[in-house]
């Protein structure tokens, strides 16, 4: 994938809420950066949170675990882990 078309996309799905603190959600992200599952891509975000611990940085500055609901079979929306 060329990357203009990941930057595109990464803006397509920035969220910019009234407080104007832009974020993504980690299963936009996962899909864009091309990952096949979940459980690979939150892999990649544990990592990256032991990264941030290691800086000292702030891990609830750049990391919050939520839940967003997807569709699953027959159109029902279950819960799933997300960032």
């Amino acid at each position: 994938m060329r990357i203009d078309t990941v930057i595109n996309e990464l803006e397509r799905a920035k969220i910019v809420p009234p407080s104007g603190h832009e974020y993504w959600m980690g299963r936009d992200l996962m899909s864009i950066l091309d990952y096949a599952s979940w459980e690979k891509f939150e892999a990649v975000i544990e990592r990256a949170v032991e990264a941030c611990k290691s800086l000292d940085e702030s891990v609830d500055n750049h990391f919050r675990r939520t839940v967003k609901k997807i569709e699953a079979a027959k159109g029902a929306m279950v819960p799933r882990a997300d960032y």
